[in-house]
Formats: C-alpha cells, sequence, structure tokens
C-alpha cells in the first residue's frame, strides 16, 4: 500500500495546535499504513521539533517525519494574515517543497476523529487539483472579493471551500503553475482579497476543487451536530 503523506505548516506560536493535530491524525489513521510527517517549518525550536519526534516514536512506528523550511518572506507584499504574519500563505508551498504523488494537508487547528488514508486513497479526476469541504461561514467568491471575482470573470455565487482540510494533487498545480501564479496574485493584488491564502485558491482554482462530505472538516462550533455527518 501506498505511504500516506500528512502535511502541515507551522511556526513556534502554532506548535501546540501542531502536536495535537498530528497525535490525533495519526491515533486514527489505518495501523497497517506507513506514513511520512511532513511539516514545513516556519520557525519551529529545536525543542519543539524533538518534542514532535518523541510524540511520533511514541505513538507510531511505522511513520517517517521530515522537517522542511518554509519561508514565508516571499509572500512579503501580500496581505497580512492571522496573527499579523504571512505564515497561512506557506501552505501554497506544498507542490513546490514536497516532491510527492498526493498528500492531505491539516491545519495546525483541525483535530482528526476518523481515518485519513481513506481521503487520501480518493481518486482526483483530470484536472482536479485539490479536493475540499465546502465552507460552513464563507458560502461563495463574492463574500471574499466581489471586485476580484468579477476582475477575473467568475461567478459571484461560486461555491467557497475551507482549506483547513485537503487532499492535493501536487503535479497538477505544478502543471498549471500555480505556485507562481499565486505569489503574484497575491502580491499584486494586496488589500483587495479577505481570505489569503484561501483567495489564491479559489481564484486560481475555480472549477478544478472536488467537493468533499462534511464530515472530513466540520467546524468546531457546530461540533454538536458531528454525529449527524457521516461519510457517504
Amino acid at each position: 500500500m501506498e505511504r500516506v503523506v500528512l502535511a502541515l505548516v507551522s511556526n513556534e506560536s502554532y506548535f501546540p495546535g501542531l502536536y495535537c493535530a498530528i497525535a490525533s491524525a495519526l491515533g486514527y489513521l489505518d495501523r497497517e499504513r506507513e506514513v511520512d510527517v511532513k511539516v514545513l517549518d516556519g520557525g519551529l525550536s529545536r525543542s519543539s521539533m524533538d518534542t514532535l519526534a518523541r510524540l511520533i516514536g511514541r505513538v507510531r512506528k511505522r511513520a517517517r517525519l521530515e522537517f522542511v523550511t518554509a519561508d514565508a518572506s516571499i509572500f512579503g507584499k501580500a496581505t497580512l494574515g492571522p496573527g499579523q504574519s504571512h505564515m497561512a500563505y506557506c501552505r501554497l508551498l506544498l507542490p513546490q517543497l514536497l516532491d510527492v504523488p498526493r498528500l492531505v494537508y491539516l491545519d495546525c487547528d483541525v483535530l482528526v476523529f476518523r481515518d485519513l488514508s481513506q481521503l487520501y486513497d480518493l481518486q482526483l479526476s483530470d484536472g482536479e487539483a485539490i479536493a475540499a469541504v465546502p465552507d460552513a461561514e464563507t458560502s461563495c467568491l463574492a463574500e471574499d472579493s466581489p471586485v476580484v471575482a468579477k476582475a477575473v470573470h467568475l461567478p459571484l455565487e461560486a461555491v467557497y471551500f475551507n482549506s483547513g482540510v485537503m487532499l492535493t494533487n501536487p503535479n497538477e498545480l505544478r502543471r498549471g503553475h500555480f505556485f507562481q501564479r499565486a505569489v503574484e496574485f497575491l502580491n499584486s493584488l494586496s488589500g483587495e482579497y479577505r481570505l489569503h491564502d484561501q483567495s489564491a485558491i479559489h481564484f486560481l482554482l475555480h472549477g478544478r476543487i472536488r467537493p468533499l462530505t462534511t464530515a472530513w472538516n466540520w467546524p468546531a462550533w457546530r461540533f454538536e451536530a458531528q454525529e449527524k455527518h457521516r461519510l457517504d
């Protein structure tokens, strides 16, 4: 069976969330599957790296951990993201920094309660770059930036997705030069979009995002309804 690749992005301030996201993901993953955990490092301390390595060694014998340096300065002219930094944009570096056929990306505020190997094994069709769940709060492109949507001739009512959990096809993203286009988009239109890296994903990958059931990404503020949402 193919190794499952999990990718996350963190700096030191997000380390507690990173730790919990990885611990929960490994706890539910099929025990027969090998897994590679790839962390794009935006400034983790040596102590945090060692702590994470000990966690993985303790809970998952068939797992490999790799830290890959992520430099957020390439997005230096983009709208400041959460925490008044550009760290959130670093997930857009994944197809450039990781030479893998597919990966499951997780935000550092995610807790996992199901086997991510099922998501990893989902086959994307030709032209589909990512798969994600429709966003629970932002429903359409108009709620991000109607100005940008109109400028690039996209429908204002187009569905908006949440990028906190994604199945990603890096080869498809590389073929479409997504990274280069995203950097140009974000730096040249600073202040015109509202949702940071998600804006680049939606305005540049419109029509190439496969919808996932909400079982894969259900917000904490609606967690009491989680049991009503099962895989199709």
